[in-house]
């Protein structure tokens, strides 16, 4: 390959001195200074000058003149010196990318340890590691020994990169590496997945039936699935709470399991209650899962001691949303007497309405002396308003007793109103946010409204957000109201709607608001989807054009053209289209592609067009066909290079070599390369050989070489010269001969 120049091999031009016309310093022998021109002598004295006076002007030397060469002569030496030697910094990572696979949710992982190193022969200074991309808060510098360091040609230093996923998902991201450097900055990507387990438990509340005290209820049973994307890991399992004797685990199969999403396992319990009353408790789930412990709530009865009564003799349930449903209210009947008693079927008078018997071990049902019943009540009222009923429980066999208790509560509705049903914006340009608006909401019905969410829906829901929102999680009693604002950001052309719900519990009136806007924004028309170019022969060249429009309705500008694919280097555009050109809409430019083959065989392409439109850049196809170019024939003068004697640790003059092109077609010379024993004796000095991509025919070009001895004695090299001409190589014999100090070999 061609050895890089360097400006150290040859000492720095000076400019010649004006007054000697030639060489860089014209001093005089013995230190006189030369004659002054005539131009520059002092005028004769005046005539009425005294003699004597006219002859000494005449005679003075002029003095002071020698030290400007020698200042130049000392800026020649500082440049010849200070100025750079070797090839550019380059800095070199030891991976292409840095994938840390997958890792859970909260969880720990090693870094990736990243080498950092210099490919260059200049020093390369790190100044900053940065993180990058749309993942980059996920990623961390964890460790790092580069930032500050000038690292010398072939030196390394180390960094590590930590990846902890907060969120399940795929997630990308780059390490930007900014130096002092040929390539900077450079950038590596960074990837990899967060996965989470998550524990669904089924049910969320397990209620009994009431239960006399000491009695056992039937087995009721809990599925654990796990729902999450990685696999669950199932701790401890266990009852807690003030009645957790009163429930039994009578099966435990999940217990210290792992099990994989999508599977699941179950639990089985049991209800034995030890005392009157509620009993409560709750089922305590240690697992990996990203929500924690998760718990199941317990309960059930004691039934009371016997009495014949109903107890209690009145359920107030207090207000209700309507289209809800209260919790359950139990009524007791106890057998006091001595006797069974037989009772009939429960019932509520008047039938019907917001009162619901939910559960009952009375109706039907013989009780013995000591024995009782239960029966629940739910209150879920259908409209606003107070209700009233009374739940009766007969003696069977027509005796015509019974025993009541009354029952209240009162239906109550919140309704929802909006400040606005519905929100429009103007034109706007895509991807540019419009001032926000503001929505009020408020509770207008007889009861308090809880709102649990806004949710925006439709097919450009994407197009609009909540960017205040003081209503979520809210609950406004009747007359009571709070603000939310949206905003707007179109996405594309043309109009967007979308519409803003509110989400509760037995919400009354408009729901939803109506949210409408439209987008302007420029969108590019490629006149063609492909250029085909046809044969070409390498060395050679031709032109297609294209026409490049805005079919938009707002002003479209061109950021830039990139060429893309193996052949790439093939294409380069010109025309009327310019990055940075503006169209207005309806406006067009003409493109013109120009097509000239490096290579034979076939060749394409993809020309993007980046622009400020819709979508933000199209795609132009491009293809054609490379011919092979005529053979040409290198030639290399002269045949070896003689160097003659030259003293040990100096170098010769620069000795030059010209290649030169016989043939018809052109030549690729694809490097030079020193070889041999001695070849490190030697040195490649570039000339106009280097940088050109192939030898025209007719054409020339030249590379020097310089001879600086390493050891007394013959040395001998060859000089191989790589090109895609007939024979492929040329080899130039090397030969100088190294003098001692004393000039003996």
């Amino acid at each position: 390959m061609v050895k890089e120049f360097d400006p150290l091999d040859e000492p720095a031009p000076t400019a010649p001195d004006k007054r000697s016309g030639g060489g860089l310093l014209d001093l005089p022998l013995g230190g006189d200074e030369p004659a002054a021109p005539a131009a520059e002598r002092p005028a004769t004295p005046p005539p009425w000058r005294p003699r004597h006076e006219r002859r000494r002007h005449e005679r003075r030397p002029r003095r002071g003149g020698w030290w400007l060469p020698l200042l130049l002569l000392v800026v020649a030496a500082g440049g010849w010196w200070l100025w750079p030697r070797g090839a550019p910094a380059r800095a070199v990572v030891s991976a292409e990318e840095l994938d840390f696979g997958t890792r859970t949710i909260a969880g720990e992982g090693e870094p990736l340890e990243l080498r950092i190193g210099n490919g260059g022969e200049r020093p390369l200074r790190i100044r900053r590691l940065e993180l990058a991309g749309p993942a980059a808060e996920l990623f961390s510098v964890a460790a790092e020994a580069c930032v500050g360091r000038r690292l010398a040609a072939g030196e390394e230093c180390l960094a590590a990169v930590d990846y902890r996923p907060r969120v399940s998902g795929s997630h990308e991201a780059a390490l930007r590496l900014v130096a002092r450097a040929e390539n900077a900055p450079l950038e590596l990507p960074l990837r990899g997945r967060g996965v989470a387990p998550r524990l669904v438990v089924e049910p969320a509340a397990v209620e009994f039936d009431p239960l006399p005290i000491g009695g056992r209820s039937p087995a009721a049973t809990v599925e654990l699935a796990s729902a999450g994307d990685a696999p669950l890991e199932l701790g401890e399992i266990a009852i807690a709470g003030d009645a957790a004797a009163d429930f039994r685990l009578e099966r435990d199969r999940c217990s210290g399991r792992t099990v994989e999403p999508g599977r699941d396992c179950g639990l089985r319990l049991a209800f034995v209650p030890s005392a009157e009353g509620e009993r409560r408790a709750r089922l305590s789930i240690a697992s990996s899962s990203v929500d924690g412990l998760v718990t199941v709530a317990l309960a059930g009865s004691g039934l009371p001691a016997p009495e014949v009564a109903l107890a209690p003799s009145r359920l107030v349930f207090g207000e209700q949303l309507v289209g809800g449903r209260s919790a359950a209210r139990k009524l007791s009947l106890t057998n006091r007497g001595r006797s069974r008693l037989e009772l009939g079927a429960a019932r509520l008078a008047p039938d019907g309405g917001a009162f619901k018997l939910t559960a009952d071990s009375c109706s039907r049902r013989a009780l013995a002396p000591g024995a009782g019943c239960v029966l629940e009540v739910v209150f879920a009222p259908g409209a606003e308003g107070e209700a009233a009923r009374r739940v009766e429980l007969p003696q069977a066999g027509g005796t015509g007793l019974a025993w009541s208790a009354e029952l209240a509560g009162t239906g109550v509705a919140p309704r929802l109103e909006w400040s606005a049903q519905r929100l429009e914006w103007s034109e706007e340009r895509v991807g540019t946010a419009a001032p926000a608006r503001e929505l009020r909401l408020a509770n207008r019905g007889s009861g308090a409204l809880r709102l649990e969410s806004l949710r925006l829906g439709g097919s450009d829901a994407d197009a609009f957000v909540v960017t205040e929102d003081r209503c979520s999680q809210t609950s406004l009693d009747p007359g009571e109201s709070c603000t939310l604002t949206v905003g707007f950001r179109p996405r594309r052309l043309g109009e967007h709607t979308a519409t803003l719900t509110a989400a509760g519990p037995a919400l009354r009136g408009d729901r939803s608001a109506e949210l409408s806007g439209s987008g302007s924004a420029g969108r590019l028309e490629v006149g063609a989807e492909r250029l085909e170019f046809g044969s070409v022969r390498v060395t050679e060249a031709t032109t297609r054009e294209v026409t490049l429009g805005n079919a938009g309705n707002a002003a479209l500008t061109l950021r830039g053209f990139t060429a893309a694919g193996d052949a790439a280097g093939d294409f380069r555009v010109a025309g009327s289209c310019r990055a940075g050109a503006a169209l207005e809409p309806g406006e067009s430019c003409e493109l013109v592609v120009r097509f000239s083959p490096l290579r034979p065989g076939g060749r394409v392409a993809q020309l993007e067009v980046v622009h400020d439109g819709v979508g933000g850049s199209g795609r132009l196809g491009l293809s054609g066909a490379a011919l092979p170019p005529p053979v040409g024939e290198l030639d290399v003068e002269p045949a070896s290079l003689p160097f003659g004697q030259v003293p040990v640790g100096q170098r010769s003059a620069i000795v030059s070599l010209t290649l030169s092109n016989d043939g018809p077609g052109p030549v690729s010379v694809l490097g030079f390369e020193l070889r041999g024993r001695d070849a490190g004796d030697f040195r490649l000095v570039p000339g106009s050989c280097e940088g050109i991509p192939y030898l025209a025919a007719r054409g020339r070009c030249g590379v020097g070489v310089r001879f600086l001895p390493q050891a007394p004695g013959e040395r001998r090299a060859v000089l191989v010269i790589r090109h895609n001409a007939p024979g492929g190589e040329r080899q130039i014999a090397l030969t100088g001969y190294g003098l001692s100090s004393g000039g003996l070999p």
